[in-house]
């Protein structure tokens, strides 16, 4: 049972008056043994209060043979306070655990569970790859993309050419075997020759097409949008 401390002194000043040891005393003689094994019975509950185990015969013994009456209540109130203090330190000690405690599992709450930041981790990814696929882009559309932004608000009279004037101007260049065709939204001339016969004629078609592009098949990309 935990006693305060103005308690416990109020109770051994009344102990000390009831055994007539309110001033120090002499050693007791046979005569005070009484009273002695009071306050001894005292001081053995007093420590047990702090340390769990009464004290030894031997210590109780000496005290009784070399310590006046007040020398033990006072030995009495300093086993009552550091017990305490001992008491008063673990239930800070305990309370400051129960906080982290508290913490923590607040922590945790705001935390998803494995397998829920495996799914998250799986969606962000999942999010990232189908993003690149959306921004993939071809060289053929990156250029036709600058020259655009180039020619932004003019507009060049070759550029206003339809599929079938581009047919006709390719024809005398590249021959009969030419093919006009649309590829994303851009007029383009295919069956050339192949790449080397395009590259050979870049001189006469240049003219006709300045912005003109062709990749490694031999389809000249007029820059004209359809």
């Amino acid at each position: 049972m935990k006693i305060t401390k103005q308690k416990l002194k109020r109770i051994i000043r009344e102990a000390q008056r009831s055994l007539g040891v309110d001033s120090p005393l002499a050693p007791f003689t046979d005569e005070d043994s009484e009273k002695k094994d009071d306050l001894l019975g005292m001081f053995s509950d007093a420590y047990k209060y702090r340390w769990g185990v009464r004290p030894s015969g031997d210590t109780m013994q000496h005290m009784f043979a070399t310590m006046t009456a007040d020398q033990i209540a006072k030995e009495i109130d300093k086993e009552y306070d550091a017990a305490h203090e001992a008491m008063e330190a673990e239930e800070e000690y305990e309370k400051a655990a129960e906080e982290r405690a508290a913490r923590d599992k607040e922590i945790k709450a705001m935390q998803p569970d494995p397998e829920h930041r495996e799914e998250l981790v799986k969606r962000s990814g999942m999010r990232r790859r189908t993003e690149g696929k959306q921004m993939k882009i071809t060289k053929r559309q990156l250029k036709r993309i600058i020259r655009e932004a180039i020619a932004h608000h003019h507009v060049e009279p070759w550029q206003e050419q339809d599929a079938q004037e581009v047919h006709d101007l390719a024809l005398p260049i590249f021959g009969p075997d030419i093919l006009v065709d649309v590829i994303d939204d851009e007029i383009v001339i295919d069956n050339t020759g192949g790449d080397w016969r395009v590259q050979e004629l870049e001189g006469q078609w240049r003219k006709i097409w300045p912005v003109g592009e062709w990749d490694n098949d031999g389809i000249l990309c007029t820059g004209i949008k359809s």
